[in-house]
This record gives structure tokens, C-alpha cells and sequence, in this order.
């Protein structure tokens, strides 16, 4: 399971930022800017080299310190990271993709359903579910949603085997909208090499990021995954951001947190005593400029030392 390679948009175009209406409580999104080679679906926005203020970071070795008012300077040694939207792009639709090959798969057993009437299925059944964990930020499995959208269009009970297989095919088609920017390895690379990371996602399925990870040869440099679906929480939920401080054995002052949703990935994190940027190049996210990334790439591009002489 792996992201399809992005074209490029035409030079000097900008692409339209696109705010997604999937269950990940998405303020803003984007993975901008990436210069050279593109994959599938990325946005073109022009990337800038930025100071970080100084009364928030600093760097006298190469890592981020943390240096607020009344706060003794911790250096920043973990960066915790959203994956969709922030190390890769996606498309947030259930149902926008090609679902031809699931449509097809309910059709050999035997639904009667045309493929719109089954799209809107999809999309009832997941909104649904949705709205469950909306009350209480708990996380559901893919399996939940799909046993009912197979019962339902086959007007039976769906046996394990038929709704392992609905899981397994509906997830090929999903995935195809998945794409990874060239040099975002390569990013993650030298990321590693100054702090250890950690994926912090959202998702309904255990597999899916980790395959992702592989397929982008970079799942070696992660020290730990953590996962809505295995917590039983999406973020913001604070049990996210403590499994993650958990796994890493770190405390809250040592930790980054970068990901393209406002509540999930830049308030949430806070809350919990995090510091965190937030991936916003529409500007549509109410945090000051200093926390804005016009997308992950911007950590490499960073240049503290100009602040660091000022200050």
C-alpha cells in the first residue's frame, strides 16, 4: 500500500487550498511549497526561508529551544508529527475517489444497489459514525462502518470474511488519492538526524500509516507510530498527546508538535503543554504568524541565527 506520484501544477499557478471535511476536525490543510519533483495532489505554494521569533525558539546547536517568558530554556529533542495532510497529501473525501473496484466487489455478492446509491451509503453510514465520535472524541475502526455498509447493500448480515475483503479493497481505492512529495523522505531524513520523531494520526486502520511509512522507506526513523484507532481517541482527545510522551518517554517541554489542523494538531497539542506550529499557507487559522508553516518543508528551511543575533 503506497502514495501515487503528484504532478506538478503549471508554473505560476496556485493551486486552490482545499478545506477537507473529513472526520480529522480540519480547520486548514496543505503540504505546500515542495520545490522539484512533485507527487500527485500537492498544492504549489512558494516556500520562504522564516526566523522563528525568539521568545518562543531559539537554536545554539541545531535544535529548537523553547524560551517563553517565565519558563527556563528546554531544548526542543522530539518532534511529534500528523501524517495526512502533513507528511502527505490526501484526498479528506470517502467517496470522490475512483470506488470501482469496491463497487465491484459488493456486486459479486450479489447488491443490488447502483454505484451512486452506494456512494451515498458510504457517506451516510461513515457520517454516522462520525457524529458519534464527535460527542466524545472517540475513534472508531474501519471494520464498524464497514460491516454496516455491506449489510446494508446486501440486505444481510455480512459474514467476517466478506467485510475483511469490503476493508481491504474499499482502502485500495481510498488510498489512491494518497501521494508523497519528492523530497519528503529525504526531509524526514534530515529531521531525524536532529530530533527523534513520532507520527501522531488520526485513522481508522491500524496498517494503513505504517504501510505508508514503508513505502516511503522511511518508517526506520520513527520511534514511535501512535494511532487514534489504538488509543480509542482522536486528537484533540489528550489521551493521543499522553500516549505519545508515553511511548517516547519524554515530558510535554522537550516536544514539538507540527501537523495542518487546528484544533487536532496545533490546539490540542498546547493544551497539553506542547509547544506547536501549525501548517496553515491560506492563513485561515487563528494563530499568531510565528506558528504558521507554509508546510513541513519549512522546518528545513528555517533560518534561526538572524533571530538568535537580534535577540
Amino acid at each position: 500500500m503506497g502514495g501515487r506520484l503528484c504532478d506538478a501544477p503549471p508554473a505560476g499557478r496556485v493551486a486552490a487550498h482545499r478545506v477537507p471535511t473529513h472526520t480529522r476536525h480540519r480547520t486548514s490543510r496543505g503540504l505546500q511549497g515542495v520545490p522539484g519533483r512533485w507527487r500527485r495532489g500537492f498544492q504549489h505554494l512558494q516556500l520562504r526561508r522564516c526566523a522563528l521569533p525568539f521568545h518562543r525558539f531559539a537554536s545554539d546547536d541545531g535544535g529548537l529551544t523553547w524560551q517563553d517568558v517565565g519558563m527556563v530554556p528546554t531544548k526542543i529533542t522530539h518532534l511529534l508529527l500528523d501524517f495526512f495532510g502533513t507528511i502527505v497529501d490526501y484526498s479528506p473525501s470517502r467517496t470522490a475517489q475512483d470506488y470501482s473496484a469496491t463497487y465491484g466487489r459488493l456486486q459479486r455478492l450479489g447488491t443490488r444497489l447502483a454505484y451512486r446509491e452506494f456512494l451515498t451509503l458510504v457517506d451516510d453510514v461513515f457520517a454516522r459514525f462520525d457524529a458519534r465520535s464527535a460527542e466524545d472524541l472517540s475513534e472508531f475502526s474501519m471494520r464498524e462502518p464497514s460491516e454496516m455498509i455491506v449489510a446494508t447493500a446486501l440486505g444481510r448480515p455480512a459474514s467476517t470474511v466478506e467485510v475483511d475483503a469490503f476493508v481491504e479493497t474499499y482502502l485500495g481505492d481510498w488510498n489512491t488519492a494518497v501521494c508523497y512529495a519528492d523530497g519528503m523522505s529525504d526531509l524526514l531524513r534530515d529531521l531525524a538526524g536532529r530530533y527523534r520523531l513520532a507520527v501522531v494520526s488520526n485513522t481508522h486502520h491500524s496498517a494503513l500509516v505504517p504501510a505508508h511509512l514503508r513505502a516511503m522507506g522511511v518508517a526506520d526513523l520513527f520511534d514511535a507510530v501512535v494511532l487514534s484507532v489504538d488509543v480509542g481517541h482522536r486528537k484533540p482527545h489528550p489521551a493521543m498527546f499522553r500516549a505519545a510522551l508515553e511511548r517516547l518517554d519524554v515530558g510535554a517541554e522537550s516536544v514539538l508538535f507540527v501537523g495542518d489542523s487546528y484544533q487536532a494538531d496545533y490546539a490540542g497539542p498546547r493544551e497539553q503543554g506542547i509547544a506547536a506550529l501549525l501548517i496553515d499557507p491560506g492563513k485561515s487559522a487563528p494563530v499568531p504568524d510565528s506558528d504558521r508553516l507554509q508546510s513541513l518543508f519549512d522546518l528545513r528551511d528555517t533560518d534561526l541565527r538572524p533571530v538568535i543575533e537580534a535577540s
